[in-house]
């Protein structure tokens, strides 16, 4: 028989009684309740990714070709984006 390791958790009264209800309608133990829940705990958050993991990804990050001082001066160059964009042109 393999040894595995042992953990111990302190539940509400509330969580334990329905753990308890559960493996009885079930069949279950405990510890194979707290088993398969762990692992789906960890399979989501081990596959959830960040905004910037997923930009990376995209190679969104980093990919703009910018003035060295644009993160200073973003406001501003943003309205001179949109002061080029709107401007009235000539010829109308």
């Amino acid at each position: 028989m393999t040894a595995y390791p042992r953990i111990n958790a302190r539940l509400e009264i509330q969580l334990s009684e329905r753990v308890d209800r559960l493996c009885k309608r079930t069949g279950s133990t405990v510890t194979h309740v707290v088993r398969d829940a762990l692992t789906l705990y960890c399979d989501a958050h081990e596959q959830q990714s960040s905004v910037l993991d997923v930009l990376s990804a995209l190679g969104l990050v980093g990919s703009m070709h910018a003035p060295a001082d644009y993160a200073e001066n973003a406001k501003r160059a943003y309205g001179d984006v949109l002061a080029e964009k709107y401007a009235p042109s000539k010829g109308r």
